[in-house]
């Protein structure tokens, strides 16, 4: 049968709450073509992003306050001494692994209390976490606040992009992906900013304001219908697609409901699913394997050190530039390169739009390495080359806000089932976890023993493996059903 043949569905001309359907639907498109998104829908999609606002600040915490921590002045530094470079190693580095049980954690409890009360638990904790470090005097409490302050960053990572897949369409699913991605470099510039303009505590506190703007927006939002039909709650789902995509006639929202009981149907495995289910079958190993080396990538390419050490990294350049400026214009060209892959994505497709971004980060990072050698080697020309730095950075982001940056958290929910995007994805993140701590841990560490250029030349290395399996393993989404993806993984695994 031709793949864009449509079965034939029973309408019922009343509105009723309740629809069940007996057959496997394999596709459905609406009659009049794709409709344009509701207010409504990108009003949940923009306050709920104030989530990533709130983390981008938290992931450049570092950056803005450790010349603060370094300083002698005991009226600037909490701390009242200097911060030695194993602390700092550990204030960077080990928050990364309570992230691994932010994404376990975050993932199992969204699956028995939902996913929108998830999400306003890790905002409630990444705010409350703030506040605390705000006031803290210790080191050892800094790095004890921070771990969990990433154990609730994390959860929002993770849960965030499995209910945009959940309440968006197949045309606008990964455009509202890339659009929570394009907020996390929000955060970041409001960090940067914040933290060369006030002292340590006040720039703190100041970053949890967009808390509030996430907490009314998010008041309103509704469950994942997915995640509701799930529960067996066929009426809520059907008043949540109603709100959702209120400029439908009411076959069509019947029809994306049969669709979506259809889905879940297939996908159905009889059990409660849990981590160990995606490892029973090839088909989901395989999926898992795509998501966690995406994940890889997007940390490998070096992202874990450049934006928590974004200003050290300027200052050991000894440029003429500010060095606590040039992370405000970085985070600023990070934004607009955001916004603009959210809007093209859907037309380019996501595999294409990867391979450029791991390709073009991996060249401004050998040539910061060669800058950062020549420097070490003390060249004459390194006094021709202080604008190579910033140009470097700035042409890195907007290559990694391509491709590598956003795509892999729209993506990855595509790969795995609806009983299994939870589990898929917190285990993804585990990885996730598990990177940020070796890049951020070990960081000052290796520049300390063998120079800032070989940090670079290291990820530059990772961007080109990722390119070569971008290339030979990630298929192309574009414009394409759920249940069609899913066909695909089948149809690889099967060779």
């Amino acid at each position: 049968m031709d793949s864009t043949t449509l079965k034939e569905v029973k309408y019922i001309p009343e509105k009723p709450d309740i629809l069940t359907s007996d057959t496997k639907v394999q596709e459905f498109k609406p009659e009049n073509g794709e409709k344009s998104d509701t207010l409504y829908l990108v009003a949940i999609v923009i306050g709920g992003s104030m989530l990533a606002v709130l983390s981008g600040e938290a992931y450049v915490w570092t950056s803005a306050v450790i010349p603060t921590l370094k300083s002698n002045n005991t009226e600037e530094n909490p701390l009242g001494r200097s911060i030695t470079v194993l602390e700092l190693s550990l204030l960077a580095g080990l928050p990364s692994l309570s992230m691994l049980f932010g994404a376990l954690i975050h993932g199992y409890v969204s699956e028995k209390i939902g996913r929108k009360r998830t999400l306003q638990l890790a905002g409630i904790g990444i705010v409350s976490s703030a506040i605390s470090i705000a006031f803290s005097r210790k080191i050892i409490l800094m790095i004890i606040i921070r771990c969990i302050w990433f154990f609730f960053f994390m959860g929002g990572l993770t849960v965030y992009p499995i209910y945009v897949t959940e309440i968006c369409e197949d045309h606008n699913r990964a455009r509202y992906g890339c659009l929570y991605s394009a907020f996390l470099p929000v955060g970041n510039l409001l960090g940067y900013s914040l933290g060369s303009l006030f002292s340590f505590r006040d720039f703190t506190l100041i970053g949890t304001l967009p808390f509030l703007i996430f907490l009314f927006f998010f008041f309103f939002a509704p469950e994942s219908p997915v995640y509701t039909l799930s529960q067996c709650k066929k009426d809520k789902c059907i008043r949540t697609l109603r709100k959702l995509r209120n400029n439908k006639t009411e076959k069509e929202i019947h029809e994306d409901f049969i669709k979506m009981e259809a889905t879940i149907k297939a996908n159905a495995s009889g059990k409660k699913p849990n981590i160990l289910s995606l490892f029973e079958t090839k088909e989901r190993r395989y999926s898992l394997m795509l998501g966690s080396t995406l994940i890889s990538l997007h940390m490998f390419c070096g992202i874990g050190i450049i934006l928590p050490f974004m200003e050290p990294i300027f200052l050991a350049a000894g440029t003429k530039f500010d060095s606590s400026s040039m992370p405000i214009y970085v985070a600023a060209v990070k934004i607009i390169s955001f916004l603009l892959t959210s809007l093209v994505i859907e037309k380019a497709g996501k595999r294409l739009m990867l391979l450029i971004s791991s390709i073009g980060i991996g060249v401004p990072l050998f040539v910061l390495g060669l800058f950062f050698h020549l420097k070490a080697v003390d060249s004459p020309f390194i006094l021709q080359l202080q604008w190579l730095p910033l140009v470097c950075i700035i042409s890195y982001i907007i290559f990694f806000s391509l491709g590598v940056g956003p795509v892999p958290g729209a993506i990855i929910g595509e790969f795995f089932t609806s009983d299994l995007r939870a589990a898929g994805l917190s285990v993804a993140m585990t990885f996730l976890g598990i990177l940020s701590f070796l890049s951020s841990f070990t960081f000052p560490i290796i520049v300390e023993k063998f120079g800032m250029q070989w940090c670079m030349w290291l990820y530059s290395s990772f961007c080109v493996l990722g390119a070569i399996f971008i290339y030979l393993f990630i298929p192309e989404t574009k414009g394409k059903t759920l249940i069609e993806i899913q066909d695909y993984i089948k149809s690889r695994c099967q060779k």
